[in-house]
Protein backbone atom coordinates (compact mmCIF):
# COMPACT_ATOMS: atom_id res chain seq x y z
CA UNK A 1 0.00 0.00 0.00
CA UNK A 2 1.22 3.43 -0.69
CA UNK A 3 2.61 5.26 1.81
CA UNK A 4 0.97 9.37 1.77
CA UNK A 5 2.99 11.63 3.88
CA UNK A 6 2.41 15.28 5.42
CA UNK A 7 4.07 18.01 4.34
CA UNK A 8 7.07 18.77 6.88
CA UNK A 9 10.07 20.42 7.12
CA UNK A 10 12.20 17.03 7.58
CA UNK A 11 10.38 15.41 4.31
CA UNK A 12 11.39 18.51 2.46
CA UNK A 13 14.10 18.91 3.23
CA UNK A 14 15.11 15.50 2.45
CA UNK A 15 13.97 15.96 -1.12
CA UNK A 16 15.72 19.54 -1.39
CA UNK A 17 19.17 18.19 -0.24
CA UNK A 18 18.98 15.26 -2.87
CA UNK A 19 18.92 18.01 -5.45
CA UNK A 20 22.51 17.69 -5.48
CA UNK A 21 22.56 14.78 -7.55
CA UNK A 22 21.73 15.25 -11.04
CA UNK A 23 18.97 12.63 -12.00
CA UNK A 24 16.06 13.16 -13.71
CA UNK A 25 13.31 13.72 -11.15
CA UNK A 26 9.29 13.93 -11.88
CA UNK A 27 6.91 15.91 -9.90
CA UNK A 28 3.10 15.95 -10.05
CA UNK A 29 0.70 17.89 -8.60
CA UNK A 30 -2.37 16.03 -9.23
CA UNK A 31 -6.14 16.74 -7.83
CA UNK A 32 -8.08 14.60 -6.80
CA UNK A 33 -11.91 14.18 -7.01
CA UNK A 34 -13.01 13.12 -3.41
CA UNK A 35 -16.75 12.19 -3.96
CA UNK A 36 -16.05 8.69 -4.30
CA UNK A 37 -18.30 7.09 -7.34
CA UNK A 38 -17.73 5.27 -10.35
CA UNK A 39 -17.79 8.43 -12.35
CA UNK A 40 -15.54 10.11 -11.09
CA UNK A 41 -12.65 7.27 -10.41
CA UNK A 42 -12.74 6.55 -14.15
CA UNK A 43 -12.93 10.28 -14.65
CA UNK A 44 -9.58 9.82 -12.66
CA UNK A 45 -7.97 6.94 -13.97
CA UNK A 46 -8.29 8.65 -17.57
CA UNK A 47 -6.76 11.84 -16.60
CA UNK A 48 -3.55 9.83 -14.28
CA UNK A 49 -3.36 7.86 -17.70
CA UNK A 50 -2.82 10.68 -19.48
CA UNK A 51 -0.50 12.22 -16.75
CA UNK A 52 2.00 9.07 -17.12
CA UNK A 53 1.69 9.13 -20.74
CA UNK A 54 2.91 12.77 -21.11
CA UNK A 55 5.51 12.31 -18.66
CA UNK A 56 6.82 9.10 -20.50
CA UNK A 57 6.77 10.55 -23.75
CA UNK A 58 9.30 13.40 -22.28
CA UNK A 59 11.41 10.97 -20.65
CA UNK A 60 12.05 9.32 -23.98
CA UNK A 61 12.66 12.80 -25.49
CA UNK A 62 15.15 13.21 -23.22
CA UNK A 63 16.47 10.07 -24.06
CA UNK A 64 16.66 9.02 -20.38
CA UNK A 65 17.23 5.26 -19.00
CA UNK A 66 14.75 2.79 -20.35
CA UNK A 67 15.27 1.31 -17.20
CA UNK A 68 14.00 4.60 -15.23
CA UNK A 69 11.00 4.72 -17.42
CA UNK A 70 9.84 1.28 -17.13
CA UNK A 71 10.03 2.07 -13.05
CA UNK A 72 8.22 5.16 -13.26
CA UNK A 73 5.31 3.16 -15.22
CA UNK A 74 5.29 0.75 -13.25
CA UNK A 75 5.19 3.14 -9.82
CA UNK A 76 2.55 5.12 -10.76
CA UNK A 77 0.38 2.64 -11.64
CA UNK A 78 0.40 0.69 -8.11
CA UNK A 79 0.52 4.08 -6.52
CA UNK A 80 -2.89 5.58 -7.79
CA UNK A 81 -3.96 1.97 -7.97
CA UNK A 82 -3.60 2.23 -3.85
CA UNK A 83 -4.39 5.60 -3.85
CA UNK A 84 -7.74 5.24 -5.99
CA UNK A 85 -9.04 2.85 -3.03
CA UNK A 86 -8.09 5.28 0.10
CA UNK A 87 -11.66 6.36 1.86
CA UNK A 88 -10.42 9.55 2.57
CA UNK A 89 -8.93 10.90 -0.21
CA UNK A 90 -6.65 14.45 -0.02
CA UNK A 91 -7.62 17.29 -1.38
CA UNK A 92 -4.62 16.74 -3.78
CA UNK A 93 -1.63 15.24 -3.86
CA UNK A 94 2.10 16.02 -4.78
CA UNK A 95 4.06 12.82 -6.11
CA UNK A 96 8.15 12.58 -6.65
CA UNK A 97 9.62 10.11 -8.17
CA UNK A 98 13.33 10.07 -9.21
CA UNK A 99 15.78 6.71 -9.01
CA UNK A 100 15.58 5.54 -5.46
CA UNK A 101 12.72 7.85 -4.41
CA UNK A 102 9.31 7.97 -4.37
CA UNK A 103 7.38 10.03 -2.17
CA UNK A 104 3.55 10.61 -2.15
CA UNK A 105 2.47 13.48 -0.13
CA UNK A 106 -1.24 14.50 0.79
CA UNK A 107 -1.77 18.29 -0.09
CA UNK A 108 -4.14 20.54 2.94
CA UNK A 109 -4.68 22.28 0.02
CA UNK A 110 -6.60 21.89 -3.75
CA UNK A 111 -4.04 22.08 -6.60
CA UNK A 112 -4.05 22.55 -10.73
CA UNK A 113 -2.09 19.83 -12.14
CA UNK A 114 1.23 20.43 -13.14
CA UNK A 115 3.74 18.15 -13.94
CA UNK A 116 8.06 18.58 -14.25
CA UNK A 117 10.52 17.00 -15.25
CA UNK A 118 14.02 18.06 -13.95
CA UNK A 119 16.90 17.97 -12.01
CA UNK A 120 15.34 19.04 -9.04
CA UNK A 121 11.48 18.69 -7.75
CA UNK A 122 9.52 21.48 -8.23
CA UNK A 123 9.01 22.49 -4.62
CA UNK A 124 8.45 26.24 -4.65
CA UNK A 125 4.53 26.49 -3.74
CA UNK A 126 5.62 23.61 -1.14
CA UNK A 127 7.64 26.29 0.92
CA UNK A 128 4.86 28.33 0.58
CA UNK A 129 2.34 25.45 2.46
CA UNK A 130 5.42 25.28 4.66
CA UNK A 131 5.86 29.46 5.89
CA UNK A 132 1.92 28.96 6.42
CA UNK A 133 1.94 25.84 8.87
CA UNK A 134 0.13 26.17 11.72
CA UNK A 135 -0.51 23.98 14.70
CA UNK A 136 -3.22 25.28 16.62
CA UNK A 137 -5.97 24.10 19.48
CA UNK A 138 -9.71 23.98 19.41
CA UNK A 139 -11.56 23.67 22.43
CA UNK A 140 -15.10 22.47 22.63
CA UNK A 141 -16.72 24.59 25.56
CA UNK A 142 -19.40 22.61 26.78
CA UNK A 143 -20.71 21.61 30.49
CA UNK A 144 -21.50 18.44 29.52
CA UNK A 145 -18.22 16.95 28.73
CA UNK A 146 -15.63 19.45 27.05
CA UNK A 147 -13.06 18.45 25.11
CA UNK A 148 -9.37 19.87 23.51
CA UNK A 149 -8.41 19.48 20.19
CA UNK A 150 -5.00 19.42 18.18
CA UNK A 151 -5.01 20.75 14.93
CA UNK A 152 -2.76 21.72 12.10
CA UNK A 153 -3.28 22.25 8.01
CA UNK A 154 -4.71 19.07 7.39
CA UNK A 155 -7.31 18.38 10.17
CA UNK A 156 -8.67 18.14 13.78
CA UNK A 157 -6.73 15.43 16.26
CA UNK A 158 -8.47 14.34 19.56
CA UNK A 159 -5.44 14.81 22.23
CA UNK A 160 -4.79 13.25 25.67
CA UNK A 161 -6.45 16.24 28.06
CA UNK A 162 -8.90 15.01 30.32
CA UNK A 163 -11.25 17.43 31.63
CA UNK A 164 -14.46 16.41 34.22
CA UNK A 165 -17.26 16.09 32.29
CA UNK A 166 -19.52 18.45 34.12
CA UNK A 167 -19.33 20.87 37.57
CA UNK A 168 -21.54 17.88 39.10
CA UNK A 169 -18.49 16.01 38.42
CA UNK A 170 -16.16 18.47 39.40
CA UNK A 171 -17.69 19.53 42.68
CA UNK A 172 -19.71 16.39 43.28
CA UNK A 173 -22.78 19.45 43.50
CA UNK A 174 -25.46 16.65 43.63
CA UNK A 175 -23.75 15.67 47.36
CA UNK A 176 -23.04 19.19 48.69
CA UNK A 177 -27.16 19.91 47.34
CA UNK A 178 -28.09 17.38 49.60
CA UNK A 179 -26.83 17.79 52.56
CA UNK A 180 -27.66 21.89 52.20
CA UNK A 181 -31.48 20.29 52.19
CA UNK A 182 -30.92 18.39 54.78
CA UNK A 183 -29.28 20.94 57.05
CA UNK A 184 -31.55 23.74 56.03
CA UNK A 185 -34.99 21.03 56.82
CA UNK A 186 -33.44 20.23 60.27
CA UNK A 187 -33.26 23.80 61.33
CA UNK A 188 -36.82 24.54 60.25
CA UNK A 189 -36.97 25.44 56.84
CA UNK A 190 -34.22 27.61 55.87
CA UNK A 191 -35.50 30.57 57.58
CA UNK A 192 -31.72 32.01 58.02
CA UNK A 193 -31.75 33.62 54.85
CA UNK A 194 -32.16 30.83 51.92
CA UNK A 195 -33.81 32.50 48.80
CA UNK A 196 -35.10 29.68 47.05
CA UNK A 197 -34.35 29.87 43.35
CA UNK A 198 -32.66 33.19 43.36
CA UNK A 199 -29.74 31.25 45.69
CA UNK A 200 -29.23 27.69 43.38
CA UNK A 201 -29.06 30.28 40.45
CA UNK A 202 -25.97 32.03 42.12
CA UNK A 203 -24.50 28.58 43.04
CA UNK A 204 -24.91 27.60 39.88
CA UNK A 205 -23.45 30.08 38.45
CA UNK A 206 -20.82 29.46 41.03
CA UNK A 207 -20.17 26.20 39.83
CA UNK A 208 -19.84 27.06 36.28
CA UNK A 209 -16.89 29.57 37.16
CA UNK A 210 -15.33 26.91 38.80
CA UNK A 211 -15.53 24.39 36.33
CA UNK A 212 -13.80 26.92 33.16
CA UNK A 213 -10.88 27.67 35.75
CA UNK A 214 -10.40 24.41 35.76
CA UNK A 215 -10.30 24.09 32.27
CA UNK A 216 -8.19 27.11 31.85
CA UNK A 217 -5.38 25.62 35.03
CA UNK A 218 -5.12 22.25 33.03
CA UNK A 219 -4.50 24.04 29.25
CA UNK A 220 -2.22 26.98 30.63
CA UNK A 221 -0.02 23.71 32.93
CA UNK A 222 -0.11 21.25 30.03
CA UNK A 223 0.84 23.27 26.81
CA UNK A 224 3.96 25.41 27.01
CA UNK A 225 3.54 26.51 23.68
CA UNK A 226 0.82 28.00 23.94
CA UNK A 227 -0.48 27.15 20.54
CA UNK A 228 -3.32 29.54 19.42
CA UNK A 229 -6.84 28.77 21.09
CA UNK A 230 -10.20 28.65 19.21
CA UNK A 231 -13.11 28.45 21.14
CA UNK A 232 -16.29 26.40 19.88
CA UNK A 233 -19.59 26.77 22.42
CA UNK A 234 -22.94 28.69 22.90
CA UNK A 235 -21.96 32.60 22.61
CA UNK A 236 -22.79 33.57 26.90
CA UNK A 237 -20.38 30.15 27.98
CA UNK A 238 -17.57 31.47 25.72
CA UNK A 239 -17.76 34.90 26.98
CA UNK A 240 -18.11 33.65 30.60
CA UNK A 241 -15.01 31.35 29.92
CA UNK A 242 -12.85 34.72 28.29
CA UNK A 243 -13.63 36.29 31.19
CA UNK A 244 -12.01 34.00 34.15
CA UNK A 245 -8.97 32.72 31.45
CA UNK A 246 -5.84 33.68 31.70
CA UNK A 247 -4.87 31.45 28.61
CA UNK A 248 -2.78 34.27 26.68
CA UNK A 249 -3.53 33.16 22.87
CA UNK A 250 -7.52 32.97 22.46
CA UNK A 251 -8.17 33.79 18.68
CA UNK A 252 -10.52 36.47 18.55
CA UNK A 253 -13.44 34.23 16.24
CA UNK A 254 -15.32 31.53 17.86
CA UNK A 255 -17.79 28.60 16.49
CA UNK A 256 -21.06 29.34 18.04
CA UNK A 257 -23.09 26.71 18.61
CA UNK A 258 -24.14 23.76 20.93
CA UNK A 259 -21.99 20.82 20.40
CA UNK A 260 -22.40 17.84 22.79
CA UNK A 261 -22.97 15.66 19.84
CA UNK A 262 -20.61 16.66 16.99
CA UNK A 263 -17.97 15.44 14.07
CA UNK A 264 -14.95 16.93 14.27
CA UNK A 265 -14.60 16.81 10.48
CA UNK A 266 -17.49 19.16 10.44
CA UNK A 267 -15.82 21.56 12.38
CA UNK A 268 -12.21 21.78 10.53
CA UNK A 269 -13.60 24.42 7.71
CA UNK A 270 -14.71 26.74 10.04
CA UNK A 271 -11.47 26.30 11.93
CA UNK A 272 -9.50 26.25 9.15
CA UNK A 273 -11.02 29.55 7.89
CA UNK A 274 -10.24 31.41 11.10
CA UNK A 275 -6.44 30.06 11.31
CA UNK A 276 -6.02 31.56 7.76
CA UNK A 277 -7.82 35.20 8.74
CA UNK A 278 -6.15 35.84 12.13
CA UNK A 279 -3.08 34.53 11.62
CA UNK A 280 -1.97 33.50 8.24
CA UNK A 281 -3.72 36.42 5.88
CA UNK A 282 -1.81 39.26 8.65
CA UNK A 283 1.16 37.80 8.39
CA UNK A 284 1.05 38.23 4.39
CA UNK A 285 -0.57 41.83 4.47
CA UNK A 286 2.49 43.11 6.76
CA UNK A 287 5.33 41.44 4.15
CA UNK A 288 3.00 43.44 1.66
CA UNK A 289 2.80 46.45 3.37
CA UNK A 290 6.77 45.92 4.23
CA UNK A 291 7.78 45.38 0.42
CA UNK A 292 5.56 48.59 -0.79
CA UNK A 293 7.47 50.65 2.09
CA UNK A 294 10.67 49.20 0.89
CA UNK A 295 9.98 50.10 -2.42
CA UNK A 296 9.20 53.84 -1.88
CA UNK A 297 11.91 54.53 0.86
CA UNK A 298 14.65 51.53 0.25
CA UNK A 299 14.20 50.48 -3.55
CA UNK A 300 17.46 48.55 -3.27
CA UNK A 301 16.31 46.63 -0.99
CA UNK A 302 13.71 44.83 -3.02
CA UNK A 303 13.78 42.95 -6.40
CA UNK A 304 11.05 42.31 -9.07
CA UNK A 305 13.23 41.01 -11.64
CA UNK A 306 13.40 37.56 -12.06
CA UNK A 307 17.14 37.18 -13.10
CA UNK A 308 18.07 39.42 -10.14
CA UNK A 309 16.18 37.28 -7.52
CA UNK A 310 17.80 33.89 -8.71
CA UNK A 311 21.14 35.63 -8.12
CA UNK A 312 20.37 37.22 -4.70
CA UNK A 313 18.74 34.13 -3.26
CA UNK A 314 22.35 31.98 -4.37
CA UNK A 315 23.74 34.53 -2.73
CA UNK A 316 22.20 34.09 0.33
CA UNK A 317 20.28 37.97 0.30
CA UNK A 318 16.63 37.27 0.46
CA UNK A 319 14.82 37.86 3.47
CA UNK A 320 11.07 37.50 2.21
CA UNK A 321 10.24 35.30 -1.13
CA UNK A 322 7.05 36.22 -2.43
CA UNK A 323 5.34 33.47 -5.22
CA UNK A 324 2.36 34.41 -7.07
CA UNK A 325 1.68 30.72 -6.12
CA UNK A 326 -2.13 30.83 -5.31
CA UNK A 327 -5.39 31.12 -7.27
CA UNK A 328 -8.85 32.19 -5.60
CA UNK A 329 -11.16 30.06 -7.95
CA UNK A 330 -13.93 27.44 -8.09
CA UNK A 331 -12.72 26.09 -11.72
CA UNK A 332 -11.13 22.71 -9.80
CA UNK A 333 -12.57 19.49 -10.88
CA UNK A 334 -14.70 18.80 -7.51
CA UNK A 335 -18.39 20.11 -7.76
CA UNK A 336 -18.58 23.05 -5.65
CA UNK A 337 -19.43 26.41 -6.44
CA UNK A 338 -17.80 28.09 -3.70
CA UNK A 339 -14.46 29.65 -4.34
CA UNK A 340 -11.61 28.58 -2.74
CA UNK A 341 -7.56 28.93 -2.90
CA UNK A 342 -5.74 26.67 -5.21
CA UNK A 343 -2.38 26.11 -5.71
CA UNK A 344 -1.47 27.73 -9.17
CA UNK A 345 1.85 27.56 -11.43
CA UNK A 346 3.79 29.75 -13.63
CA UNK A 347 4.55 29.02 -17.63
CA UNK A 348 7.21 26.34 -18.02
CA UNK A 349 9.38 28.63 -19.00
CA UNK A 350 10.28 30.40 -16.09
CA UNK A 351 9.18 27.83 -13.33
CA UNK A 352 12.28 26.32 -13.45
CA UNK A 353 13.98 30.06 -12.13
CA UNK A 354 11.25 30.33 -9.23
CA UNK A 355 12.26 27.01 -8.14
CA UNK A 356 15.70 27.67 -8.02
CA UNK A 357 15.32 30.67 -6.37
CA UNK A 358 12.78 29.29 -4.14
CA UNK A 359 15.25 26.47 -3.25
CA UNK A 360 18.05 28.74 -2.37
CA UNK A 361 16.11 30.81 -0.25
CA UNK A 362 14.26 28.28 2.08
CA UNK A 363 18.09 26.78 2.31
CA UNK A 364 19.30 30.32 3.43
CA UNK A 365 16.04 30.41 5.87
CA UNK A 366 14.30 32.78 4.26
CA UNK A 367 10.91 33.28 4.22
CA UNK A 368 8.45 31.96 1.52
CA UNK A 369 5.09 32.92 1.21
CA UNK A 370 2.37 32.03 -1.63
CA UNK A 371 0.20 34.63 -2.41
CA UNK A 372 -2.96 35.17 -5.13
CA UNK A 373 -1.70 36.99 -8.36
CA UNK A 374 -4.14 39.51 -7.69
CA UNK A 375 -2.20 40.04 -4.37
CA UNK A 376 1.13 40.68 -5.25
CA UNK A 377 2.51 44.15 -4.27
CA UNK A 378 3.45 43.97 -8.49
CA UNK A 379 0.13 42.93 -10.27
CA UNK A 380 1.24 40.35 -13.23
CA UNK A 381 4.77 39.64 -11.31
CA UNK A 382 5.10 35.81 -10.26
CA UNK A 383 8.11 36.29 -7.81
CA UNK A 384 8.98 39.10 -5.85
CA UNK A 385 12.30 39.51 -3.01
CA UNK A 386 12.91 41.98 -0.12
CA UNK A 387 16.62 41.49 0.74
CA UNK A 388 18.62 41.62 3.71
CA UNK A 389 20.89 43.98 2.29
CA UNK A 390 21.89 44.50 -1.31
CA UNK A 391 25.16 42.54 -2.85
CA UNK A 392 25.27 44.62 -6.17
CA UNK A 393 22.43 43.39 -8.34
CA UNK A 394 22.79 43.46 -12.00
CA UNK A 395 19.76 45.83 -12.42
CA UNK A 396 17.63 47.87 -10.18
CA UNK A 397 13.81 47.17 -9.53
CA UNK A 398 12.70 50.73 -9.62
Amino acid sequence: MVRILKISDKEIKSLINDSQNKNPKITIYLSINTAISSEHISADNIRIKNIKNEVIKKLRLSEQDTNFIDEFSQKIDEMMSDILTIHDLPQGLLICISPGITEVFRLPIETKEYVVIDDQFYLAPILGIINDYRDFYLLVLTLHDPKLFKGDAYGLYPTNMKFDKSPDELLNIDEINTKNVQSKSANGGGSGGYNGRGGEKDQANSDRQKFWRMIDRKLIKSDEEKLPLILAGIDSEIAEFINISHYPNILNTHIEGSYRIFKPNELFPYVDQIVYQEIIEPEHEKIIAEYNRLSVKRSDLVADNTQDIVKASDQGMVDKLILAGLRFTNDTIKEKSKAEYVLSFPSHSIAKKINLAALDAWRASAKVINLDMDQMPRLKTNMLAILRYNGGLSSASY
